[in-house]
């Protein structure tokens, strides 16, 4: 796991965002206990699981003001390197699931490049996606996993996530090697899965490796970011006097300076004295707080 042990320990109010590029073999959870323990502190948090076989970029959130503002971050886009081996059907979708179901020879060697290429075709832009029953996602307040652990038929609805680009990079021996870019909430397990099914055959992920979380990048893992560093990754940022700072401290609206004009209703990070003192929604021109973070000065 990267993660910088030379990190500074302090920034606004003692919070940061880390990139950390996950081993496999580990939860997410690991990684934000291994972090708890390093900086001694427990609010720490992340943006978007990922599996235990997956490796690649998990943005983590350190600190009472970090993790208050994960929720700008969840919503980004991410893009991933991915193989699916093609014939095999497991419970889990991945190959640490245990197989279901194996394709007869005659059905793969139907499998063609154009078919390939048409199965990926229906497969990109706008499409209704049933997730795996081995995820994240609560059942009547329980996690689907555990409930798919126990042997119970977990029934998920379709939800619809967006497939930006679904680019086939090699076909060799009955594994796909592919790259992916997509919307939030997408299970790429379960993109593999449909894969299979749209060729006629069964199929599941054998490797994943997310390479991108918005604007930031699997290169950029090790590294240590301000929260005025991060936030200008997902919204436009302006810096104000000490009295507009004030006033968003105590919850009052305040004019958007001059020459500043990001689209109504956006989000914007309010900077003063290089430090992220806020939040605010932009509307008639005014700047009201939606999150007023606790600062140094």
């Amino acid at each position: 796991m990267t993660v910088n042990d030379n990190a500074p320990k302090s920034h606004t109010a003692d919070s940061f965002f880390l990139l950390v590029d996950k081993p496999s073999g580990c939860t997410s959870f690991d990684v934000v206990a291994k972090i708890r323990r390093q900086y001694a502190i427990k609010s720490v948090g992340h943006s978007g699981t990922l599996d235990p076989l997956a490796t690649g970029l998990l943005l983590i959130a350190v600190g009472k003001n970090a993790t208050r503002l994960l929720e700008y971050f969840t919503g980004a886009d991410k893009e991933y390197l991915a193989e699916i081996q093609l014939g095999t059907a497991t419970t889990t979708d991945d190959s640490e699931g245990e197989t279901i179901a194996v394709a007869d020879i005659g059905r793969l060697e139907s499998v063609t490049p154009q078919g390939i290429t048409h199965a990926v075709s229906c497969l990109t832009g706008e499409i209704s996606q049933v997730p795996s029953a081995f995820s994240a996602i609560k059942v009547d307040g329980k996690r689907a996993y555990d409930l798919a652990r126990k042997g119970k038929d977990v029934k998920l609805p379709a939800r619809k996530v967006t497939i930006y680009d679904f680019t086939i990079q090699n076909t060799a021996h009955n594994t796909i090697t592919a790259k992916v870019s997509c919307s939030k909430g997408t299970y790429i397990r379960a993109l593999a899965r449909d894969l299979g099914e749209k060729l006629g055959t069964f199929a599941h992920i054998t490797m994943l490796h997310r390479t991108k979380i918005g604007n930031f990048n699997i290169e950029n893992a090790g590294k240590t970011l301000s929260l005025e560093d991060a936030i200008k990754h997902v919204m436009p940022v302006v810096e104000v006097t000490v009295d507009d700072a004030k006033d968003l401290s105590f919850g009052r609206k305040i004019r958007v300076p001059d020459g500043f004009m990001p689209k109504s209703g956006s989000n914007v990070g309010v900077i003063y004295d290089g430090e992220l003192v806020a939040v605010s929604e932009l509307s008639d021109g005014m700047l009201a707080p939606k999150k007023v973070l606790r600062v140094s000065h």
